[in-house]
């Protein structure tokens, strides 16, 4: 698919530092579609570069509750508070 074309070559053309930036965006874009096994995965990679970043486990945290894993989705949306108490989505 031309998207993941797209994101690949980002990925080869920034630093490593950057992919995480772009891992998100490809997991916002991947959920859009429905791919949630793939979304998720996107939004580990997030989590484990940046865990300090409230992005990766908000959008893990919607996948979990669309899913049915209430608690997961609990704890991802909490992670994402103690980074930022005043994420709406998350509250």
């Amino acid at each position: 698919d031309q998207a993941a074309e797209i994101f690949a070559q980002a990925r080869l053309s920034c630093p490593e530092q950057d992919h995480a930036d772009i891992d998100l965006h490809e997991g916002t874009y991947q959920l859009a579609l429905g791919r949630m096994a793939q979304a998720e995965a996107l939004f580990d990679r997030v989590i484990a570069a940046r865990p300090n970043q409230p992005a990766g486990y908000l959008h893990k945290g919607i996948i979990q509750l669309h899913q049915g894993r209430d608690h997961e989705a609990e704890v991802c949306f909490a992670r994402a508070l103690g980074s930022n108490p005043h994420l709406h989505e998350a509250l």
